[in-house]
């Protein structure tokens, strides 16, 4: 190929830009792998846009513009593509499948391009048929934007090889959150340490944990029917003891007495025993109203500061609820 110099071309050029890489490629098709490309990357390369008068082949008439694309080595010319009449074919060729009802793919058209900053590809045919490739690396990304604005005012094919991003989802309104709150007592919770370890600062249900696929810790539910408190906080959490009008001041409030409390018995009661319990009940239900109040008054007046007694009592309302009581 004949040599010739920038200055020389008769006109001066729309865009003369470094160019740090050219890689060029030729296949028989499309589908041809692995593109066997060929790398240029000498560091007088240029990559020059001019506009030139031309002729158009159909109308044999002049046209005011016929741009160009040029890739010089010094002052030697390497390349040089009609790019303005090229990307007019691909405009002719959608325009033809449009009327048929037809829509191209990128690989449809016969001149077509792939951009990724700093780099702009070209693919377009060859008269056998064959498939061509160029390539062209720019020093910045300035100049890449220029070639790239200017293949859009020529109404080129272009296509992007940048992946899309994933779509991300939009989190979910507050409002939307399932409420998680408990009203029952005793319940534990979670320390404050353990919800800022395994949460997301804008979710605080374990649901939204879930859909994250972030771990968190489950306190294990406890019976309902377990005391809510245990004997060594009864005292912080009872209110102070009255003076009630029916206590009997006679009676000692020895805390160690609880020979009025009903035995309790662990094993397998006897014949002699059972019988004896239920005597006692028998006598405590033929008593009046009135006399079976001031017998339980007396009982839990005489053992009201006794922890233990306290915790029998807890059981024995539990005792009834198990049953339905």
């Amino acid at each position: 190929m004949p040599s010739s110099g920038i200055a020389g071309m008769g006109m001066q050029p729309l865009h003369q830009l470094p160019l740090v890489k050219l890689s060029s490629a030729v296949t028989e098709d499309m589908t041809t792998k692995p593109v066997p490309w060929i790398h240029q990357t000498d560091p007088d390369m240029t990559f020059v846009i001019d506009s030139m008068p031309g002729q158009d082949v159909e109308t044999t008439a002049f046209l005011q513009s016929n741009r160009k694309m040029k890739i010089y080595r010094g002052r030697q010319l390497l390349e040089m593509l009609p790019i303005e009449e090229m990307c007019h074919a691909s405009q002719m060729t959608e325009a033809d499948a449009r009327s048929r009802g037809r829509t191209l793919q990128h690989t449809d058209y016969p001149t077509a391009a792939i951009v990724k900053s700093p780099c702009v590809a070209l693919r377009y045919c060859l008269e056998d048929g064959q498939i061509r490739r160029l390539q062209f690396k720019f020093a910045t990304d300035n100049d890449f934007e220029t070639v790239f604005t200017f293949l859009k005012s020529l109404h080129c094919p272009i296509a992007s090889s940048i992946p899309k991003p994933p779509d991300v989802a939009a989190p979910r309104p507050q409002s939307a959150l399932p409420n998680m709150q408990t009203s029952q007592v005793g319940t534990p919770h979670p320390s404050q340490h353990t919800r800022s370890m395994h949460l997301p600062p804008s979710f605080q249900s374990s649901s939204d944990a879930k859909v994250h696929g972030l771990p968190i810790s489950q306190p294990m539910s406890r019976p309902t029917t377990a005391p809510s408190a245990t004997s060594g906080s009864l005292e912080a959490i009872m209110p102070p003891r009255r003076t009630l009008p029916f206590i009997d001041r006679t009676t000692s409030n020895d805390t160690t007495n609880l020979s009025r409390m009903p035995a309790v018995h662990t094993g397998t009661p006897t014949p002699g025993s059972t019988t004896e319990t239920q005597d006692r009940l028998a006598e405590h239900a033929s008593k009046s109203p009135a006399e079976r109040a001031a017998a339980m008054n007396r009982l839990i007046m005489a053992h009201i500061d006794n922890n233990d007694f306290v915790v029998f009592c807890q059981d024995y309302e539990n005792a009834w609820r198990r049953i339905g009581l």
